[in-house]
Formats: structure tokens, C-alpha cells, sequence
């Protein structure tokens, strides 16, 4: 994977000086450290952020609802009701996440 190589072309490259953050789609921030020592080898120019969708032991509900207040928080648009719709307390009162389905049929 090229990924040092990758994430140092976005951090110093002209061509992406509007991108503010990058976010980790997964079951754990796997790249969260990665990504910091790359980030701290480029300098102060550096101004992108990193953001984990799901962390390991974490509730994965609370942590999503987190990352999209987060989100939300940056500015970026967020769907309040698409997010509010996926989100369900189960009797016992512990968050669940309804999984919702890709209809798609291409061959991903």
C-alpha cells in the first residue's frame, strides 16, 4: 500500500490545499498513527485533520453519532433526519444501529 506516499502528495500538493480532513471508513482508527507521523514530518503546513468513523471497544452507534456531530460541527452538510432514521434505543436502553442494505447490483 502507498499510502505514506499518498498521504504526503494530499498534505503538500497545491492541488489539494482545499482539503481539510481526511476520514477513516472501518472497524478501527488502523490508520490514525500513520497518518499522524506522516503529518508531523510535512510541518505546520499540514492543516488536515484526521477522523475515524468506528473506534475498537467503543459503542459503534455512539461512535458513528459522534463522528457525524463532528462532522456537523466542521460544517459539513449533514442529513439530521438520515441520521436520526438509523439511529433506535433497544429495550434494554444500550444503542443499536440498524444496518441499512446496498441495493446496488455492481459487482464493487
Amino acid at each position: 500500500m502507498l499510502f505514506n506516499q499518498a498521504v504526503r502528495t494530499i498534505l503538500t500538493s497545491s492541488e489539494f490545499s482545499d482539503l481539510d480532513l481526511f476520514v477513516e471508513i472501518g472497524p478501527h482508527s488502523a490508520m490514525s498513527g500513520p497518518f499522524k507521523q506522516i503529518k508531523a514530518t510535512v510541518g505546520p503546513d499540514g492543516k488536515v485533520d484526521y477522523l475515524p468513523t468506528l473506534l475498537r471497544g467503543k459503542d459503534s452507534a455512539v461512535q458513528l453519532l459522534s463522528f457525524v456531530g463532528e462532522m456537523f460541527h466542521r460544517s459539513y452538510p449533514v442529513v439530521a433526519e438520515r441520521v436520526a432514521s438509523i439511529y433506535t434505543e433497544s429495550p434494554s436502553r444500550s444503542s443499536t444501529m440498524r444496518c441499512a442494505t446496498c441495493r446496488s447490483r455492481k459487482p464493487w
